[in-house]
């Protein structure tokens, strides 16, 4: 979470630098910390390592679609009053600053490709979701196991807290079938598994939801 709360507070100082007019090479400077702080976030999982029963590699990072999204939209907000009244502050920290995390995505795409970094780890009924938000569970508790379209990701339901959504194709299939079969094992209830997932991964050991 520090990465997140440093964040914040340069976009902090960023936006009370537009209302006061910072000169321009202080807002460069500011855009510069973010997008570096950005960028040791998303590298700090390759350092993470936790205690498991078992593990998966990323063989891959999916390209993260709501971040392309967001830029296509405000881009598409922004550049018609460009085009009336020319740069302002506020639109030329948007812009680069949607740049920069694009930028990041695609940079991390290699980086995955070539490291391959540990982002499941499942150590008795714990599971650790390895990403910038290091995302813990109770295994126990898991009660839901879908995939949330559009994005094609794995959507795990938990009975006390939020659920996470796992991008099962940076993943061996082979491997993610195992996960599939563990996390039922290890949960309290009767997982629901929606047909898409029985479809997407077919096991054995997997059960048709009631």
């Amino acid at each position: 979470m520090k990465y997140a709360a440093i964040i914040l507070l340069l976009l902090s100082i960023m936006m009370y630098g537009i209302f006061s007019d910072f000169p321009m090479i202080a807002n460069i400077v500011l855009v510069a910390c973010v997008t570096v702080v950005l960028l040791l976030w998303e590298l700090s999982v390759l350092k993470n390592n936790f205690s498991a029963d078992f593990t998966m590699k990323s063989h891959s990072k999916i390209f993260n679609k709501s971040n392309l999204l967001m830029a296509i939209i405000w881009s598409f907000i922004l550049i018609p009053d460009i085009y009336k009244e020319g740069f302002n502050t506020f639109a030329f920290i948007s812009l680069v600053m949607w740049l920069m995390i694009i930028l990041i995505d695609v940079l991390m795409i290699f980086v995955y490709k070539k490291k391959k970094p540990i982002t499941i780890f499942i150590d008795g009924n714990t599971l650790t979701f390895n990403n910038p938000w290091l995302q813990k569970r109770d295994l126990n508790n898991l009660n839901y196991i879908g995939i949330k379209k559009p994005w094609k990701e794995l959507e795990l339901g938990f009975k006390k807290k939020s659920d996470i959504r796992i991008p099962f194709k940076e993943y061996k299939i082979e491997e993610f079938r195992r996960f599939l079969d563990i996390l039922v094992e290890k949960s309290e209830h009767d997982v629901y598994l929606t047909d898409n997932v029985l479809e997407k991964f077919r096991s054995p050991t997997l059960e048709t939801p009631n």
